[in-house]
């Protein structure tokens, strides 16, 4: 009989101890749902409110069209704008060349009033197969100045920043830099869908020569 009754005692606090325990799963997984729910619900809207901030910030960079405020006869680049693929070309003077292959990309920025590009090289398709030391992943804004008649640029990449003014010379677009006057880059041969790029210095004798050059087609 009191074998019966402590087995009878026994299961009866086993019991209680199952369902506290059972009780106290319950409410622990309740928590992590509730945590785990908040968790989701705050990722949920920060994403979409940094997709909506970057959403405004193309709205207002990206332009459509050039601004009325610039001459048509001094809109140098509004020609260029889209995607186009390079062939690149430098060390001019070793027994052969380096050839890379890059990319560029145009478009009006800033109500029309400047144009912005990326310029890279190699580009992201082949910057992984051939890597190059001195690649370059830059980007230009390029600024019409109604006061000046030129074009006021600044090109930056990593490490480094030029600035540039632009003007048209015949059917060629002259870019110069500030503070050296021996060194320029020219646009030529310029159709819809082709290009050449040159960047070229002056040597003891006054000439221009060419130490790089590039041949771009449009995508």
């Amino acid at each position: 009989m009191i074998l019966s009754i402590t087995t009878y005692m026994l299961a009866r606090q086993n019991s209680s101890l199952l369902t506290t325990y059972l009780k106290t799963i319950c409410w622990f997984t309740y928590f992590l749902r509730i945590l785990y729910s908040d968790f989701f619900n705050y990722q949920v809207t920060m994403t979409i409110q940094k997709r909506n901030i970057m959403n405004e910030f193309v709205k207002a960079l990206i332009s459509h069209e050039k601004s009325s405020l610039i001459p048509e006869t001094e809109n140098l680049y509004g020609c260029f704008v889209g995607e186009w693929d390079f062939e690149w070309f430098d060390n001019m003077d070793a027994p052969t060349p380096r050839h890379v292959k890059g990319e560029w990309i145009f478009q009006w920025i800033l109500e029309g009033l400047a144009i912005q590009d990326l310029f890279i090289c190699p580009s992201r398709e082949t910057r992984h197969l051939s890597p190059q030391a001195d690649a370059a992943y830059g980007t230009t804004i390029r600024m019409y100045n109604p006061n000046k008649k030129v074009w006021d640029i600044l090109y930056t990449e990593w490490g480094c920043a030029t600035l540039l003014e632009a003007y048209r010379e015949g059917d060629t677009i002259v870019q110069t830099a500030i503070n050296n006057n021996k060194l320029r880059w020219v646009f030529s041969d310029i159709t819809p869908n082709s290009f050449r790029w040159q960047r070229m210095i002056k040597d003891d004798k006054d000439c221009w020569i060419t130490k790089a050059y590039l041949t771009a087609t449009r995508k």
